[in-house]
């Protein structure tokens, strides 16, 4: 079957094991540690707020892992976390608080399988324009879509486009935001500008038609990625990144007794 001919469905159970791959493979911390990271380094941990016991935390981690390998869904997931801090003597989190955890990570880990998968040499070919997708229509507010978000809903851009270094979803916490796949025949039949991501960091049209779009990175996502992502959740970046700051305390202190 040509690439042309692939469908959203044929993606799913690559991403969903590839989501689950790369979710194994972030660092659990706490919340204490998570918040001394960098940007780039948080990108590679995964935390539960309000969680303090790291057994609980890499427990948790391996049953989201384990539902997204096996298809279980977000009640039976929470079903599993819940039960395993009772047998902890820990009172279950609540339900807001685990939907929140479950969709941040499942989501923020099945996008980046999706982005790998997207970025095959032979599916680049056959689908190599990206358009930007929200939950909304590109009006802010529609189903709780950021302005930011919505400002570039529906627009196309080249996949290989420095814009994807960027922009590629999740923008955000709780971002929903998706990309879309089209061949060249898909996009000419849409007779839609092209955009692109110039060098001053404006999102503009590829024919220097218009003005610039409104629209801002979230700060805590503001940092690019690699090109396969892969790199954002190796272990040993995080690893790095505890050590530096464990010996910047330990400097401090000594300065602070030889003074």
């Amino acid at each position: 079957m040509p690439v042309s001919d692939l469908q959203p469905a044929d993606f799913l159970p690559k991403r969903m094991e590839a989501a689950g791959a790369l979710l194994r493979t972030k660092t659990p911390l706490t919340s204490a540690a998570f918040d001394q990271l960098k940007r780039e380094a948080k990108a590679r941990a995964f935390r539960m707020a309000g969680v303090s016991k790291i057994t609980l935390i890499e427990k948790a981690q391996r049953i989201i892992t384990r539902g997204l390998r096996d298809g279980l869904g977000n009640e039976a997931i929470r079903n599993r976390i819940n039960t395993a801090f009772r047998a902890a003597g820990v009172k279950p989190l609540a339900g807001w608080h685990l939907r929140v955890v479950l969709r941040q990570n499942m989501l923020g880990a099945a996008s980046v399988a999706r982005d790998r998968v997207l970025r095959d040499p032979a599916v680049l070919k056959g689908l190599p324009y990206w358009q930007y997708m929200t939950v909304g229509n590109g009006k802010p507010g529609i189903n709780g879509v950021r302005p930011e978000h919505a400002a570039l809903h529906g627009k196309v851009f080249l996949a290989t486009d420095r814009f994807w270094l960027f922009w590629t979803p999740l923008n955000g916490w709780n971002c929903r935001c998706t990309v879309t796949a089209l061949t060249a025949g898909t996009f000419k039949r849409m007779s839609a500008p092209l955009y692109t991501l110039n060098m001053a960091g404006a999102v503009v049209r590829s024919d220097g038609k218009g003005k610039a779009v409104e629209t801002q990175l979230d700060p805590e996502f503001a940092y690019p990625v690699d090109v396969d992502r892969m790199s954002q959740f190796m272990m040993t970046g995080v690893k790095a990144e505890l050590a530096r700051l464990i010996a910047d305390r330990f400097e401090d202190a000594a300065k602070k007794v030889s003074a």
